[in-house]
């Protein structure tokens, strides 16, 4: 049994969303799942069983669904070029009002379904008035008052903080972003770990004899406020490409291959040559956000290669402005109708993208 763990990091959750369907699709066994700002929201709904409508909302989120935009004077504040001034702004309001968010909340958290459910359900923040850590699992809080400790949790940084009773709250991912050690005091020795890339402290304490499986968003896609719908749907795929990468199902530099072809494939073709292509693959922008085959990975290259041999050739590779194009002559040098084109090419442009070329040169004569 295992115990999945989801940090926080406000637009940067939809990562958990990919991350959730990749470990439903594996049929692994989850007992409990605890969660820090975003993380906390995103284990409530997946630990009442929701996982559909986590995904149609985070599809469909925009800012408007988070905080109030009403108090700005500037509806493009949320954009990281006008930081300064939003800084500004939130010290005329005295931080942003996420009402919007518990908004939301109050109409897809079911809280009954959550106490009914055999995955038992935790959240971490922070009081303020005590100076304290908060941990509390479904069976700590008090019936009726999950929306209100979800929001306590998910105050991030610049929002207005969650006052409960006599206390005041913030964000748990000022203190703790990884909510690992809640779970093991729970006595789960299994844990996935999903690190999305978020703001806050991360403990770095794992007690002996606990086997952590790490899913990290290395290059996250979006910012923290940033809910813009294209980027939110790369950010699912991702979660959902690097949790199955962590199990071992793909592997691969760059790009995401499945596992089991990259064994078959390595019987006929080199780890170099593979390399080569996933090189040659992201100097033409090949979409890294899908899964691939050696092969489907090589059409898509040759696709790409034979486009722009294709254009160059008609003027002759006079002008190499791009990376693909001066990547194209290369390849084009090393095939018997392009010798005439390595003298106009500088060395150590071949030297760079010598293993990528030579990966192209070797699909593009026997495919």
């Amino acid at each position: 049994m295992y115990g999945v763990v989801f940090g926080g990091g406000g637009a940067r959750g939809a990562y958990e969303v990919g991350a959730w369907r990749a470990i439903m699709e594996q049929d692994i066994k989850v007992g409990a799942i605890c969660g820090t700002s975003i993380g906390s929201i995103n284990a409530a709904i997946f630990a009442q069983g929701d996982y559909e409508l986590a995904e149609e909302v985070w599809r469909n989120i925009s800012t408007s669904d988070v905080v109030d935009m009403s108090t700005f004077s500037d509806k493009k504040l949320m954009s990281v070029k006008n930081i300064g001034a939003l800084v500004e702004e939130m010290r005329k309001n005295k931080g942003i009002s996420l009402e919007p968010l518990e908004k939301l909340l109050r109409s897809i958290i079911d809280e009954n379904k959550l106490l009914l459910s055999p995955v038992d359900f935790g959240l971490l923040t922070y009081s303020l008035s005590d100076n304290a850590v908060v941990e509390l699992f479904k069976s700590d809080i008090p019936k009726g008052m999950l929306v209100d400790y979800l929001m306590a949790s998910s105050c991030l940084p610049g929002t207005k903080a969650r006052i409960i009773g006599d206390k005041t709250f913030v964000d748990g991912g000022l203190v703790d972003n990884k909510p690992i050690v809640m779970l093991t005091k729970k006595g789960y020795r299994n844990i996935i770990s999903i690190d999305v890339g978020g703001y806050g402290l991360v403990r770095q304490y794992v007690p002996d004899g606990v086997n952590v499986i790490e899913v990290k968003c290395k290059n996250p896609i979006v910012g923290i406020l940033d809910f813009d719908t294209a980027s939110i749907l790369d950010t699912i795929e991702a979660g959902y490409l690097d949790t199955k990468r962590a199990f071992g199902k793909l592997t691969g530099e760059i790009y995401s291959i499945r596992m089991s072809d990259y064994l078959r494939s390595r019987r006929k073709y080199s780890a170099d040559i593979i390399l080569g292509l996933e090189k040659a693959a992201d100097i033409f922008g090949i979409n890294k956000l899908k899964e691939y085959t050696v092969i489907s990975l090589a059409r898509a290259v040759l696709k790409a290669y034979r486009k722009v041999l294709s254009e160059e050739q008609k003027s002759g590779f006079e002008k190499l402005t791009s990376p693909s194009m001066l990547f194209t002559a290369v390849c084009a040098s090393m095939t018997e109708g392009g010798k005439d084109v390595m003298p106009r090419i500088a060395v150590t442009a071949f030297k760079k993208y010598s293993m990528a070329a030579n990966a192209v040169c070797y699909f593009d004569r026997n495919m």
